[in-house]
């Protein structure tokens, strides 16, 4: 191989001559005029071009403070509606409720403008004098309404938060205020909420510029359509007082950048906020205006000419980066001028090294592993490497004077004729091309074509490469590809890559249809800057560093929320993988996404109803204990009164109507017990007992009890226990007796002859403590269509209006809950005009030999050891002395009447606090205690009582809790306070005495 390069230094003269030395000598120069000139003319297009992008990206940031505005305005509305619904569900809302409310909706979390959240309310002139009165008996005993003074009306402030700083605020007549009367007028017409102009209460509220939001409230049974009908069913309104400023303040990204100015634009114009005063060299910006509370809020967006320039400033970079590039030209082609020389001098020494190199290059052309062909320019082949012959599987001889063209697959020869103008210039030609053997078979290689000289002239240096077994792992991986991306197409849920820098490399349809993108707007963008909102991104970007740096305890499980190309927000659940390298280096994440927007909005949903739900749940127990507790007061009096009307010499017509009395009241009492049963089961407030007792004790107590029934209608009541039924078991025997004569009760009431049969026996599935129950009757049966509903509420077999048995149908209702609640069930078989039979199904646990046994004959009161003195150290201060503390009159009489006839020596006390007074003025040897009363409850004036005797040495003196609370946790909160028994109203002249002589010695009446 001869390589010539030709007579070099006859061309290194020419192309020295002196007119092309002065052109190459002006050349730099001439590079840093033309670099300064464009510079400058860029520069002052960018300056008109920053200051448009500023300006656009200002409006946008205006955009977003109306938006946070309008959001922070709703979510104040959303805060009175909810409010509102308070008082529809109940139109009496006590102060600890209120305060309840108050502390759950975490204000200094959720609403920080809000200064005080208050309830109004509407008061006619009429009936100041008897609301002030009922303030002061219900929430404050100097309740005042203020500024005194006569009005056709007022607004009052009734309920206040936090109460412990605005409690002066209570009383407040906020319709002396005209122009907040005038507001919360409007609202009443309207039915809509409304917001008020900024104002200043200062002997009320310290906060200054407070505006006021207001809410109408209506009776919740009334639906007012017409102002005058809503302003008959108005209650009064729910008012949040509001912090202007904070409000405001906050609206500003904090940049600083764009200031805002609100005003009030209605008929009382008023300037509400400005984030900075105005001046001659403000920029306005754009106008808008939001509807707050049936206000028109102009909103005017402002900026200054600094920091247009600040946003716009990036234009003296490009200028000044302008500027040294053009320098570095002219360095550069200050060098490249002065080293041309150099360089024709390196060439020449260049060219002797390859002459003197000629032959060694001939022995690296034979021994080259590839194949490689010289080649004249026109094709033919000069010479081939071993290699080459190897490859086509003939010798040198065969090869040499072919034309290269011809070596080619006849539709790929084409390709050979266009490389003829690379090769022109210089360059070297890569192609991909079919090869033909000289035995006719065919295989893929690379082609390499490089320009070269040869004996002076130009030639061509082929090199070969055979490709067929990368083509079929090439074949194999497209194959992969494809089916892959089949599979990424029909996947049902989102399939998303990112490289380390959180670029999108590939992401599937169904991504691009959740975020409503294509993939090519997609693929290569910044999945941060594009998908995510503004406001997530620095977290999610410091979320995906630590999943790429495989950070230890780091989620690849995670929920992520998106913006799609229409600006809506969406709810993705991503599932995360790494992706690695052959070297297990990580090259970027995987993710398959789910959109659980409507999931998520479909659980808040379940979750907001599930918590009015149990809102309205606890509302409801805590009515039924209210109304318990009312109906019980005058109940105690009616049945205790008849009590002592029937110790009375009476003819027989009285006592007729006497036993009738209290036949009325004990069916009264019982379904008040039934109706409190069953709430504390719904509300979750129920709690079985799980103690030992005796089984067979309890059934016989059983038939004791319900025998009487049974005998006043000719009935026989029959007990029968199986012989394996164990005695001793652990589970809670009260609520087992209930079931047993709710039972009981319906059979003997609805049986006219025969008799009822009750008996237990091993259940035919379980252990041996796993216990069948059942109440056969004789009775009337029951329908087969009504056998279901007769376990449901208030729900009867005969429901007509003709039905000859009473009661309330809760009996079976309840008995199949605590039937439940015991892990048991219940059923029945009925045949019409033959009798009934209940069954149930309850297991028990095995008595342990160290647990202690329950003695099932319960008193009705509930008591608990108190260290008591004893009864010759109480009988040595004299006769015995009662005190009594309670404040109705009624209660008194009764208590009275039933301790007539008893030596007792008894003082009253109306109140807790007169009773401590009297406790600590006097020597008393038992206490009965009111637990309702006013002034001072029973449970304080009890733990008074109890420290009193501990500063004066005294020993406890037994106090008695008479209460209508009977829920089993006011017992507990009644024992607790120091009490020593827990008597329930209506009480019964037995129990009350059997519960004093259980603490005092029975007194000797004989006197």
């Amino acid at each position: 191989m001869n390589i010539n390069p030709g007579d070099t230094r006859n061309a290194v003269t020419l192309s020295a001559s002196t007119h092309k030395e002065k052109l190459l000598y002006w050349l730099p120069w001439l590079v840093l005029v033309v670099g300064i000139a464009c510079s400058v003319y860029l520069w002052r297009g960018d300056i008109h071009k920053g200051q448009q992008q500023a300006i656009h990206n200002l409006m946008k940031e205006s955009s977003l403070i109306q938006d946070r505005l309008s959001r922070r305005l709703s979510s104040m509305e959303s805060l009175l509606r909810t409010v509102q619904g308070v008082f529809v569900a109940s139109e009496q809302v006590t102060a600890e409720e209120w305060h309840r409310f108050f502390t759950a909706i975490q204000p200094e979390v959720h609403y920080k403008t809000l200064v005080a959240l208050t309830f109004v309310a509407y008061v006619p002139s009429g009936g100041v004098q008897w609301f002030e009165q009922a303030m002061q008996n219900e929430v404050e005993p100097h309740f005042t309404i203020t500024p005194p003074g006569p009005r056709t009306d007022y607004m009052v402030i009734t309920h206040v938060e936090p109460k412990s700083v605005y409690k002066t605020a209570m009383g407040l007549d906020i319709g002396s205020h005209s122009h907040l009367r005038e507001r919360a007028s409007w609202s009443v017409s309207s039915g809509r909420p409304s917001l008020s102009n900024p104002v200043i209460l200062p002997n009320v509220i310290k906060e200054k510029n407070l505006l006021v939001h207001l809410l109408p409230v209506y009776r919740s049974e009334s639906n007012p359509a017409t102002p005058t009908q809503r302003w008959e069913a108005l209650l009064g309104w729910v008012v949040a007082f509001h912090h202007k400023e904070t409000l405001f303040s906050s609206l500003s990204s904090g940049n600083g950048m764009v200031d805002v100015k609100v005003d009030h634009v209605g008929t009382d114009k008023e300037h509400l906020y400005s984030s900075s005063p105005l001046t001659d060299q403000s920029i306005s910006l754009q106008e808008s205006h939001v509807d707050a509370g049936a206000r028109d809020w102009r909103l005017r967006f402002f900026t200054s000419q600094e920091n247009l320039d600040i946003l716009s400033d990036s234009s003296h970079i490009n200028l000044l980066s302008g500027l040294v590039l053009s320098f570095a030209l002219w360095a550069l082609a200050g060098i490249l001028v002065v080293g041309r020389q150099r360089a024709l001098d390196i060439a020449l020494r260049m060219t002797r090294a390859l002459r003197e190199s000629e032959e060694r290059y001939r022995g690296i052309f034979q021994s080259v592993g590839e194949p490689v062909l010289l080649l004249q320019f026109n094709g033919t082949i000069l010479d081939v490497n071993p290699a080459c012959c190897a490859i086509f599987n003939c010798t040198r001889e065969t090869l040499l004077g072919t034309a290269m063209p011809d070596l080619l697959h006849p539709l790929h020869r084409s390709i050979y004729f266009n490389s003829q103008t690379i090769l022109e210039n210089q360059q070297t030609f890569f192609s991909e091309s079919l090869v033909r053997r000289q035995d006719g078979s065919i295989f893929p290689a690379e082609i390499r074509l490089s320009p070269a000289l040869h004996q002076g002239e130009k030639a061509i240096i082929a090199t070969l490469r055979d490709i067929t077994a990368r083509k079929l792992v090439d074949e194999r991986v497209m194959q992969e590809k494809n089916r892959a991306e089949q599979y990424l197409a029909i996947a049902g849920t989102m399939i998303v890559a990112l490289n380390n820098q959180g670029i999108i490399t590939l992401i599937n349809r169904k991504g691009c249809e959740v975020l409503e993108y294509s993939d090519d707007d997609l693929v290569g963008k910044s999945w941060f800057s594009t998908i995510l909102p503004p406001d997530h991104i620095s977290q999610q970007e410091e979320q995906f560093r630590r999943i790429i740096s495989e950070e230890p305890g780091v989620l690849l499980d995670y929920e992520q929320q998106v913006v799609t190309q229409s600006q809506r927000l969406r709810l993705i659940a991503w599932r995360t993988t790494l992706v690695r390298d052959e070297n297990e280096r990580i090259i970027g994440t995987l993710s398959s996404g789910e959109d659980i927007t409507q999931r998520r909005q479909a659980e808040d949903a379940l979750k907001q109803a599930k918590q009015l739900a149990e809102q309205a749940n606890v509302a409801k127990s805590e009515f039924l204990a209210t109304m318990s507790h009312e109906i019980r007061t005058p109940l105690n009096a009616i049945m205790g009164m008849a009590d002592v009307i029937s110790e009375a010499p009476l003819s027989d017509e009285h006592r007729r109507y006497v036993n009738l009395l209290q036949r009325a009241g004990e069916n009264l009492l019982d379904l008040i017990n039934d109706i409190l049963d069953l709430s504390k089961i719904e509300s979750g407030r129920f709690e079985l007992e799980h103690a030992t007792f005796y089984l067979r004790p309890t059934m016989n107590r059983v038939r004791e009890i319900m025998t009487h029934h049974a005998a006043a209608k000719g009935l026989l009541l029959t007990l029968e226990i199986h012989p394996q039924v164990p005695d001793g078991l652990h589970g809670d025997s009260r609520r087992l007796r209930q079931v047993l004569m709710n039972l009981l009760g319906n059979a003997i009431k609805f049986t006219h002859h025969g008799g009822i049969r009750l008996s237990v026996s091993p259940a035919p599935e379980g252990n041996s403590t796993t216990l069948l129950f059942q109440v056969a009757d004789t009775g009337i049966g029951i329908p087969r269509d009504k056998l279901e509903i007769i376990f449901d509420m208030f729900t009867q077999a005969d429901s007509s209006t003709t039905r000859r048995y009473g009661g309330t149908g809760l009996g079976l209702a309840i008995s199949r809950r605590l039937v439940a609640m015991m892990g048991g069930t219940i059923s029945v078989e009925s045949t019409p005009g033959k009798g009934s039979i209940f069954s149930f199904v309850v297991a028990f646990h095995p008595a342990s030999p160290s647990q202690d046994k329950t003695n099932d004959s319960r008193l009705s009161d509930h008591t608990r050891p108190q260290s008591l003195a004893s009864a010759e150290e109480i009988i040595r201060h004299g006769p015995l002395r009662l005190l009594i503390v309670e404040d109705a009159e009624d209660n008194v009489a009764l208590l009275r009447a039933y301790l007539k006839g008893q030596p007792y020596e008894i003082q009253v006390a109306t109140n807790g606090q007169e009773g401590v007074d009297m406790f600590q003025s006097q020597y008393f040897h038992l206490v009965l205690m009111d637990v309702q009363m006013p002034i001072m409850d029973g449970h304080t004036a009890t733990r008074t009582i109890r420290t009193l005797e501990s500063q004066l040495g005294r020993k406890p003196v037994p106090i008695i809790a008479v209460s209508a609370y009977a829920f089993d946790e006011d017992v507990r909160s009644s024992l607790e306070a120091g009490c020593n028994a827990h008597i329930t109203k209506p009480v019964n002249k037995t129990s009350l005495l059997t519960t004093i002589h259980r603490y005092l010695p029975a007194p000797d009446t004989s006197s």
